[in-house]
């Protein structure tokens, strides 16, 4: 079996309890990747710049509860993992202030925390 080579990686944990439009939902990845982005710039700019010399990949994983991206977040803030969690402005679907996901990274699959590493692939 050959290994996976080792490559910084973004993820976003995504809230499906929600009842979110496909539309809404890439909308909400935009906004997550897009300020992630921003804050890794400011923190972690030289994981920043390897990971978008690389192919950039982007991972999107499950949660099921709201409690579930919260920890998510809170797992990421205590392993020093970028994050970002998009609360929705309320205009469409959601009631303002929803949490509906939470982007995090760069970072190595193999350096996350455990329950970061158990989150189930989006299908």
């Amino acid at each position: 079996m050959t290994e996976e080579p080792r490559e910084l990686k973004m993820w976003l944990a995504v809230r499906c309890d929600l009842d979110l439009s496909r539309g809404k939902l890439v909308t909400q990845a935009g906004h997550a990747y897009q300020w992630l982005t921003i804050r890794a710039m400011q923190e972690t700019p030289g994981a920043l710049r390897d990971y978008l010399n690389m192919a950039s990949p982007k991972i999107a994983v499950r949660v099921d509860s709201e409690r579930e991206l919260q920890r998510v977040q809170s797992e990421a803030e205590k392993a020093d993992i970028s994050f970002y969690t998009v609360h929705d402005a309320g205009r469409t679907e959601l009631e303002p202030g929803t949490a509906t996901v939470v982007a995090f990274g760069p970072a190595y699959r193999d350096e996350l925390p455990p329950f970061l590493k158990r989150l189930q692939l989006l299908n």
